[in-house]
C-alpha cells in the first residue's frame, strides 16, 4: 500500500 503512504506526502507538497 505505497499509495496510502504517499498520500500525506502529496498533500504536504501541494500545501508547501
Amino acid at each position: 500500500m505505497i499509495f496510502l503512504a504517499t498520500l500525506p506526502l502529496f498533500w504536504i507538497m501541494i500545501s508547501a
